[in-house]
């Protein structure tokens, strides 16, 4: 789905700055946490808003573990190198996954609140974690979970990998790319996605790699009430080695703004402007899995002009 890659991709870029500037890395989070550059092109899934949890209710569960390592980023990412976009990957050229989204999770969500119970642990030097109670943060972005519904009304989302983005931030720009994101764990009670990504810094004016890093998500939702879905995040910081640096954890709350809808088209930045056929791929999807049964009657859109069209 869409809406996980923005979250991810906005603390992909914090986490690549824990490395560049110099600054304790809570007070480094908290400033990018109250910050307008976390704002993204695609992909609304940002840091969900806090929810109301007794101490310890949700924690991560012992079959869900983070890796204790990840491997180096490609020769052509490297601290010092000049970057080449023609090196990066093409949006999806690898896979698109598609998986069912049950009704509580399904529809927009719209984040603002608080942020409970972060802490930022410096698993490098070995310190104690740090952390804070709450922080107050509003986000404009949307989250739309759930693409498209087949004949039985079920609901769908997708996911492509890989995926990048691109953000500026003063004197650098920030790339992110989303190698891999899926689905762990779906059912009634909770679903849980495991995204892995890098960022690279180019400083705009000499376009070269001034600084990369790597991440590790597992994102646990849960349903608390109709309408209100608790969030739980658990990121894992790498540098461009492969070697761990960070782990943060957070518990917050995402609330349902509209219903589902379809999303016929998916926006992609690229040289042209491209869009994903959404429609096209599903069904490529549901036929390629043997499942003829579950293919939706649509009505037919019309026609879209001026664009590349995909079916990842």
């Amino acid at each position: 789905m869409v809406s996980e890659l923005v979250w991810l991709c906005r603390t992909l870029e914090a986490t690549a700055i824990l490395n560049f500037v110099k600054m304790p890395p809570t007070q480094l989070l908290l400033d990018f946490l109250s910050s307008s550059t976390a704002a993204l092109i695609f992909f609304i899934l940002s840091f969900q808003l806090c929810a109301p949890a007794a101490q310890g209710q949700y924690i991560l569960e012992g079959k869900l573990e983070h890796s204790d390592s990840l491997p180096p980023v490609a020769s052509d990412f490297k601290v010092g190198k000049k970057f080449n976009p023609a090196k990066l990957p093409v949006t999806g050229s690898s896979s698109v996954i598609w998986w069912w989204v049950p009704n509580w999770l399904s529809g927009t969500w719209q984040n603002s609140g608080k942020i409970k119970r972060l802490s930022l642990k410096d698993l490098e030097n070995g310190e104690p974690p740090q952390g804070f109670d709450s922080i107050d943060i509003k986000y404009p972005d949307a989250e739309i979970i759930g693409y498209q519904q087949d004949s039985k009304n079920a609901i769908w989302t997708c996911v492509l990998a890989p995926y990048v983005g691109r953000t500026e931030q003063g004197e650098n720009q920030n790339i992110s790319i989303v190698h891999s994101a899926e689905p762990v764990d779906l059912s009634e009670k909770q679903v849980v996605l495991r995204f892995v990504a890098t960022t690279v810094i180019v400083s705009k004016a000499r376009g070269r790699i001034v600084n990369v890093t790597q991440r590790e998500s597992l994102q646990t939702y849960r349903p608390i009430e109709n309408g209100r879905v608790l969030v739980q995040s658990s990121m894992k910081f790498f540098d461009s080695s492969g070697n761990a640096k960070y782990e943060s954890k957070t518990l917050s709350q995402t609330s349902l703004m509209a219903k589902y809808h379809e999303t016929p088209y998916l926006p992609v930045a690229a040289e042209v402007p491209t869009l994903i056929d959404l429609r096209a791929s599903f069904d490529k999807f549901l036929k390629a899995k043997n499942l003829q049964s579950l293919l939706p009657e649509r009505a037919p859109l019309p026609p879209v002009r001026g664009y590349r069209m995909i079916v990842p």
